[in-house]
């Protein structure tokens, strides 16, 4: 079948004397309206989209609906085929829908998924700044745990980071100012457990919280009151710390967790162990920091007194020796009965002239009730004959 395809009325005529000089083209059938191809190559028909309008292009370039349903070809007269200008009415421009590459964001991230538009431009748009690599935060200290009123070193660091802030008392250091994205410095004397802080923000956002907490070894007194004590009184176990959460006990109390304890828990009453004196007691005290022991002694005192007269039978007008001693007391005095001698001190022996019976007694004090002790000089009977 041989084909004539016009797209300009006024032109029909010369278009089939020029199909009739170059002969007839074959076309295969397409249905009305679609893209077809001519199965004829180098044979030529006219063409209003070619590169002057109505000029002969070649029929094997591909052909698509027109006005009125009449069939169009791109091509030009050298023998190519090209796709219509996309752009009209103005050209394409140079590199038309080649892949292109986007602008770069703020971080300098670009992407490659676009193409050059009418406009030259590129489809392709920068990556999102959420794509910028993550900003990070981090802060350690050393030593930790310091004893108290001591000091840390603190180290702090950041990636992708424009500016830093820092919570905490860092009165020594530079975070404050928000200017110092990496570095480190003692912090200020401490007395008990600190957190510091410190966050950064950059092109991707702030960054999660880096914190640490110095702590502070804690510390921990015990004592008991009173002490020393004697055998079968009790005493009161106190205690006192700092920087502490929780404080065990060993010995023979409780505490019960507390921390911090000013009345006292009673203990007792105690025996003297002769293998075991004084009594220990103990307490743990643990912080952040560590723990720490503390301990106490309870001396359980024994008070003994004695005393002696020698010789114990005397004649009226002779002397006696009284002799006495005395241990785990405070104090002693020795007075007789009837009165006329007396004594102090915890070991000592003085020489008393008897003349009728008569009884000395040493007195102690001790931590508790006084002890005493006595002993009786007696006097020689002298019989008389009547």
């Amino acid at each position: 079948m041989v084909t004539q395809q016009t797209h300009n009325k006024g032109s029909v005529l010369g278009a089939v004397v020029l199909v009739a000089i170059f002969s007839a083209l074959l076309f295969l059938p397409t249905a009305p309206n679609t893209v077809s191809k001519s199965s004829e190559v180098g044979f030529v028909s006219l063409s209003p989209n070619g590169v002057s309008g109505g000029v002969i292009i070649p029929a094997s370039c591909e052909s698509g609906a027109g006005e009125g349903g009449v069939a169009h070809f791109a091509g030009d007269t050298s023998g190519n085929c090209f796709v219509g200008n996309a752009c009209a009415p103005n050209p394409n421009p140079a590199g038309f829908g080649s892949a292109c590459t986007s602008a770069a964001n703020a971080c300098g991230q670009t992407q490659s998924n676009g193409t050059i538009q009418c406009n030259g431009s590129c489809s392709s748009t920068p990556p999102a700044i959420s794509s910028c690599p993550a900003t990070t935060a981090s802060l350690s200290a050393s030593p930790n745990p310091i004893v108290r009123n001591g000091r840390s070193t603190l180290t702090w660091s950041s990636t992708n980071a424009t500016s830093c802030t820092a919570g905490g008392p860092w009165s020594n250091l530079t975070p404050p100012t928000g200017d110092a994205l990496n570095g480190s410095g003692l912090t200020d004397p401490l007395t008990a457990d600190t957190t510091f802080t410190f966050q950064c923000t950059g092109l991707a956002g702030t960054s999660p919280l880096a914190s640490v907490t110095v702590g502070v070894l804690p510390t921990a007194n015990l004592l008991a009151e009173p002490n020393p004590i004697d055998s079968g009184q009790s005493t009161r176990l106190k205690w006192r710390s700092t920087n502490a959460t929780s404080c065990t006990a060993a010995g023979g109390f409780s505490t019960g967790g507390a921390v911090n304890n000013s009345t006292g828990v009673l203990v007792g009453p105690l025996t003297q162990n002769p293998t075991e004196n004084p009594t220990v007691f103990a307490i743990t005290c643990t912080g952040l920091g560590g723990s720490v022991n503390a301990n106490t002694s309870v001396t359980v005192l024994q008070p003994d007194a004695s005393i002696t007269a020698s010789p114990l039978r005397v004649t009226a007008g002779t002397a006696s020796t009284i002799t006495w001693s005395a241990s785990q007391v405070t104090s002693c005095s020795v007075a007789s009965n009837p009165l006329g001698f007396s004594g102090v001190g915890l070991v000592d022996s003085k020489s008393a002239t008897i003349n009728t019976q008569t009884t000395f007694t040493i007195t102690c004090q001790t931590n508790g009730a006084p002890i005493s002790k006595s002993v009786t000089v007696n006097v020689i009977p002298i019989f008389q004959e009547f």
